[in-house]
């Protein structure tokens, strides 16, 4: 509100007029008050003038409004809110302490919300770390598992062609062993076509193992399922997949008295199978022979 000079009033608070802080307590505001009083009363300064008692009167107005204000506790804490929104003329003014309060808790509001959403970001990427961490151990896991697969399924592979080709290779040494060979023909021809071995009778020599049909015995005929050679001259291979056909009974009494024939060897199921599939023809694989067996 500007003066009767012309220049704007100056803005003061309540505080500084009663000249107190802005903690004073109810009885310091109603002692400065009182000192005040007696200094801007009209009836303690009765020499004064007309002019300067209209000023004691106004000084005295505005001491006794703030006055009022401040001794009532709901007023003051309404005029305290008020204050931390003005800017008081003077620095030393009580009530700048208000703005100052206020800003400092803004500021500190506004420091504590930059701290909690710089942790909620740290949080956020130590989460995405984990789950980046998570990911890749799950990857690693998974290729793991993918590798050693792959290996077991090659080394299986690996295991399933060296049986076959032992198997095949035993097949093929049975097969040599059966053909006859040429000498062999053709002396058996020529003994044939000879007048001499029909005129006189005589029965030609077996003591040659190449004049003879007969395949030569095990070396050691008391354990024959021990003899890989003895196997491929007398069985053939069983087939890799069975046949699925039912079982006889002739079938299955035959399975269990060929069991007590060959009860242990490295080749003791390889023959009773080739001897069921040589007997019945039902086309038994290895591990068909062996479940049924143990069924």
């Amino acid at each position: 509100m500007p003066s009767q000079s012309g220049t704007p009033e100056p803005v003061v608070s309540h505080y500084y007029i009663l000249e107190v802080e802005h903690d004073a307590t109810t009885d310091q505001i109603k002692r400065a008050f009182r000192c005040l009083s007696r200094r801007y009363h009209t009836d303690k300064n009765p020499g004064v003038d007309a002019t300067q008692r209209a000023e004691l009167n106004a000084k005295f107005t505005k001491l006794y409004e703030s006055y009022k204000c401040l001794v009532d506790k709901h007023a003051r804490q309404t005029y305290d809110t008020r204050c931390a929104s003005i800017v008081f003329s003077h620095d030393e003014d009580p009530g700048n302490w208000f703005r100052q309060q206020y800003e400092r808790e803004k500021q500190a509001r506004k420091e504590e919300d930059e701290r909690r959403r710089r942790e909620e970001r740290e949080r956020n990427a130590a989460r995405a770390r984990d789950k980046e961490f998570e990911r890749a151990e799950r990857e690693k896991f998974e290729r793991t598992e993918r590798e050693r697969k792959e290996e077991e399924a090659r080394a299986a592979e690996e295991q399933l062609k060296e049986f076959l080709a032992a198997l095949f290779g035993l097949h093929g040494v049975r097969k040599s062993a059966q053909k006859p060979t040429s000498d062999t023909t053709s002396s058996r021809t020529a003994k044939s076509e000879s007048p001499d071995a029909s005129t006189s009778g005589t029965p030609p020599s077996s003591t040659s193992p190449q004049e003879s049909d007969e395949v030569p015995k095990c070396s050691h005929p008391d354990e024959p399922e021990y003899c890989a050679n003895c196997y491929a001259r007398n069985f053939s291979p069983a087939p890799t997949w069975s046949s699925g056909a039912r079982w006889s009974a002739g079938e299955y009494d035959a399975l269990k008295e060929l069991r007590k024939q060959y009860p242990c060897g490295p080749y003791a199921w390889d023959v009773i199978a080739s001897t069921l599939n040589d007997q019945y023809g039902r086309g038994r694989s290895v591990s068909a022979v062996k479940s049924k067996y143990y069924k």
